[in-house]
């Protein structure tokens, strides 16, 4: 019997877009050793909507797209891929094993963080093993962690995404799907209309929206499809009020080289049984699946990709070793992430110094 995976966010084509945000040093930020990137763009009708100059146009814009309707009816797209090409690359040699020095950065809170109100949400009763962990605005990793939607061939999507801590405060962490895939007939799409809403919840966007300047993606990843490369990054410019983001909401830390140890995954499932409105929330020990691929028992669905995998979790902050990038159909109930060694560590250092 042939064996699928699905990947656990939104895969589609991507349109034709416009309107792009262009800082002056655009060309020395699409510069970036080991990572392939391309300038966030809008859609035609979205631009449409751009009303003035300057981000704070920007952001109405999408604002203006991204209603609370839209958000609610994007919709995960789970690719298949074949059997063959997971039992080759998870059939190597090669485990999920610390490669050098464990390298890590520290959690960062924001410069100041705002008096929101707290969000008023009951738990939703489900069989299943991912819990809400229903936090109010404003907690640690509820404003750190967000959704993305973005537009591909004309249809809305969306994923899972965190703000990692980074010298230029400016870095959106995902999965290199939420950013970039091939098209049925092979040919490299990028996500127009990308917007990160930090603290996501039922249709609120309670930090605002946050438009994508430049999206990368771990070169490995673009140019094989290679899911232990499945790393993407989006650079984040700056707020109508001159804000970074990381200044706004604050940044989870980040680890490589570690051990295999238990872990805790977030993310925005959207797929059936869940509906993609709120946080939820898995932990399990880490595993090794081979071939620097790693997975954890977490049965989130599309629309959770991109959410941060935490070890060495407090209940308020932790340190960023996976991300939720997909599942196997035939094992419910489990999820996969790339290993967080040498290759990912090098994807980080190539991005997490870049601003605006």
């Amino acid at each position: 019997m042939s064996t699928t995976f699905a990947v656990a966010a939104s895969m589609a084509m991507a349109a034709p877009s416009t309107a792009a945000l262009t800082p002056p040093n655009i060309d020395a930020l699409l510069s970036v050793d080991g990572a392939v990137s391309h300038v966030g763009e809008f859609s035609p009708e979205v631009a449409r909507l751009v009303k003035g100059a300057g981000i704070a146009a920007k952001e109405r814009a999408l604002a203006s797209y991204w209603t609370p309707e839209r958000m609610r009816s994007a919709r995960p797209m789970e690719k298949m891929i074949s059997a063959t090409t997971v039992k080759e690359l998870t059939a190597s040699s090669r485990a999920s094993r610390p490669q050098g020095e464990p390298f890590t950065v520290p959690p960062a809170a924001p410069i100041e963080l705002a008096a929101l109100p707290a969000i008023s949400s009951a738990a939703t009763d489900m069989t299943i093993s991912s819990t809400q962990p229903l936090y109010p605005i404003g907690h640690p990793v509820a404003r750190t962690i967000g959704k993305v939607f973005f537009t591909q061939k004309g249809e809305d999507y969306v994923c899972s995404a965190g703000v990692v801590n980074a010298t230029g405060k400016s870095l959106v962490w995902t999965a290199g799907h939420c950013v970039t895939t091939l098209d049925a007939n092979g040919k490299r799409r990028w996500s127009s209309n990308f917007t990160f809403v930090p603290n996501y919840h039922n249709g609120s966007a309670p930090y605002g929206h946050w438009p994508a300047l430049i999206q990368y993606a771990d070169s490995n990843w673009v140019l094989n499809n290679d899911y232990k490369d499945d790393v993407g990054a989006v650079l984040m410019p700056r707020n109508s009020l001159g804000q970074r983001i990381q200044e706004v909401v604050g940044g989870m830390g980040i680890t490589f080289g570690q051990p295999l140890q238990y872990t805790w995954a977030f993310g925005y499932p959207a797929g059936s049984p869940f509906n993609g409105e709120t946080l939820w929330k898995a932990n399990s020990p880490a595993s090794d699946a081979g071939a620097s691929i790693i997975y954890m028992e977490n049965n989130m669905t599309g629309g959770s990709s991109g959410g941060y995998w935490l070890i060495q979790f407090n209940g308020n902050t932790g340190l960023i070793n996976g991300h939720n990038s997909f599942v196997l159909d035939t094992v419910p109930g489990r999820m996969y992430s790339p290993y967080y060694g040498l290759a990912t560590k090098n994807f980080y250092l190539s991005v997490e110094s870049l601003t605006v």
